[in-house]
């Protein structure tokens, strides 16, 4: 009896493995040996179910995927991806509120690779994380989507901007107002000030914030209870930061430009 073909490419890393492998083209044992640094003995009989179940084939001592192979391994990588992703944080990712990521980056999450959670000691809570702050003053532009301000937010936007940093903002309405009462003299002189531009959001979101620099995305999410917490996911990497680009650009086509306060 042949085996169900989630356990023929699941039950065993060398058959899941040879067939990622595969997926780049045809490869000769002696290559497949050294890529998955097994033996011969010990791979020809998970080579051989592969076979049996047509998801491989060889001629000589070359082996490559079959039609249905190059299908299934297309469709289980970006799962596959998605594991590794999830895994390294799966506590943080499965308690906090992840409904603000709209459907189109929700299947799109395997990008956020190299992640790790950051809890800043007791004494720092009330500050911006202080790589991104450094590695922003390095950047050509930064944005961010947040709902609250830290208390001295006037202070790193002012060195961010010394430094020829464009800054990007998206806040809710009620943070607007807010900052309009207590520091319109501030607020005016940022919206007049030729960077990237202020925006308003004016939708309900269930998140903290969400910024990015030329090196790094943070994330700070609520739990799923809608509780506050100060753990940061600091994300790095190309698809990533691409992930991150695209969240942001959402949110900005369905916020209103500040030109006046």
């Amino acid at each position: 009896m042949k085996k169900k073909l989630l356990d023929v490419i699941f039950a065993s890393d060398k058959r899941k493995n040879l067939l990622i492998l595969l997926k780049d083209g045809p490869q000769e044992m002696e290559s497949i040996l050294t890529s998955l640094n097994t033996t011969r003995q010990a791979l020809l009989p998970q080579m051989r179910i592969l076979e049996e179940h047509n998801l491989i084939d060889h001629h000589a001592d070359t082996y490559e995927l079959t039609v249905i192979g190059k299908l299934l391994v297309t469709e289980i990588i970006p799962l596959l991806d998605l594991v590794d992703t999830l895994s390294d944080n799966i506590d943080y990712w499965g308690t906090h509120d992840l409904g603000f990521i709209p459907s189109h980056l929700m299947g799109r999450l395997d990008e956020l690779k190299c992640s790790i959670v950051f809890e800043p000691d007791i004494s720092q809570i009330y500050e911006i994380n202080r790589d991104f702050m450094e590695k922003t003053m390095e950047s050509e532009s930064v944005t961010s989507f947040t709902t609250f301000l830290f208390p001295n937010y006037s202070s790193f936007i002012t060195e961010w901007k010394d430094c020829g940093v464009d800054i990007s903002l998206i806040i809710t309405r009620a943070l607007f107002e807010k900052l309009r009462a207590d520091n319109y003299n501030y607020l005016h002189t940022f919206v007049t000030e030729r960077h990237g531009g202020l925006f308003v959001y004016d939708g309900d979101i269930n998140v903290l914030s969400f910024s990015q620099n030329d090196h790094c995305f943070l994330l700070r999410l609520f739990t799923k209870d809608g509780d506050f917490d100060n753990k940061v996911l600091v994300l790095h990497g190309e698809e990533a930061l691409g992930w991150g680009r695209d969240l942001f650009e959402y949110y900005k086509q369905k916020s209103v430009p500040v030109t006046e306060v």
